[in-house]
């Protein structure tokens, strides 16, 4: 496929590169070289153990000590002299290029960013090593949500990962949609809405009858909603803190099942 593709004339191009590079070393005199790793997300754990290390040119093995260190590498090497000085290219997590000392090594750069530069590295990463499994997940969403869906694998990518709880959310979302519990015109924003608003005025509360509600199903979020498919009509969440709360409330005896109790 494409991607494969893309990997190998990257990685090939990397190789040629890397050869030419060497011959002119042995040409020009050159004894030893420095390894240069670039100085972002998607560098590798293995590049960025071997940035800013010298070795001799005579000593240079593909794979061990210089470029390409493994498929889609992007590391290289130029030429090392003890007196070298100058700068060299960093990214941040927002996309821009920047200019660091050229002797910070990749270490020294990550270790300068802030936990939440950290936090956001990471994740992107995460989103660049998983993007091939995530666009066929994307697309079986959209199967499944339709125009409801993120609106692209980008967006889709930030939902599953920049916060765990969110994700959570998203998944019960979908399957609430799959069963039938919502109507497939309810977006996740309303969704996520509803939960929040459940969250804020019902958790926390005591009712009545002196039970402390400390947490609410996924299905109870379906019910809040409500479903055109299953007739059954939303409930207003004041209504609800209402009747949870409200000493006019009809309570009903305490049933028990095998998967727990309920009261109506």
């Amino acid at each position: 496929n494409f991607a494969n593709a893309k990997r190998i004339v990257r990685t090939e191009s990397n190789y040629i590169l890397s050869r030419a590079t060497f011959e002119n070393y042995e040409t020009m005199g050159v004894e030893q070289y420095e390894f240069l790793a670039t100085l972002d997300y998607k560098t590798s754990e293995i590049c960025r153990e071997l940035d800013k290390k010298v070795f001799y040119v005579k000593d240079k093995q593909v794979g061990v000590n210089c470029n390409p260190m493994h498929p889609n590498c992007r590391s290289t090497t130029i030429p090392y002299f003890s007196d070298m000085q100058g700068s060299r290219a960093a990214r941040g997590v927002d996309g821009k290029t920047y200019s660091v000392d050229r002797n910070m090594s990749y270490r020294d750069w990550y270790n300068s960013l802030s936990e939440e530069e950290k936090k956001q590295m990471e994740i992107l990463a995460k989103m660049d090593k998983n993007k091939v499994k995530d666009k066929e997940q994307y697309e079986k969403i959209k199967g499944v949500l339709g125009k409801n869906a993120p609106k692209n694998l980008e967006e889709f990518q930030k939902v599953k990962y920049t916060d765990n709880n969110r994700w959570g959310l998203f998944k019960s979302y979908k399957k609430s949609i799959e069963i039938g519990e919502i109507s497939p015109l309810a977006s996740f924003n309303l969704y996520e809405n509803v939960s929040k608003e459940i969250d804020e005025k019902l958790i926390g509360i005591s009712t009545v009858n002196g039970i402390n509600v400390v947490g609410r199903s996924n299905h109870f979020v379906s019910r809040v909603i409500g479903s055109t498919e299953e007739r059954r009509n939303g409930i207003d969440i004041d209504k609800i803190f209402d009747a949870l709360t409200n000493k006019e409330t009809n309570i009903l005896e305490l049933k028990k099942f095998k998967n727990g109790t309920s009261q109506k």
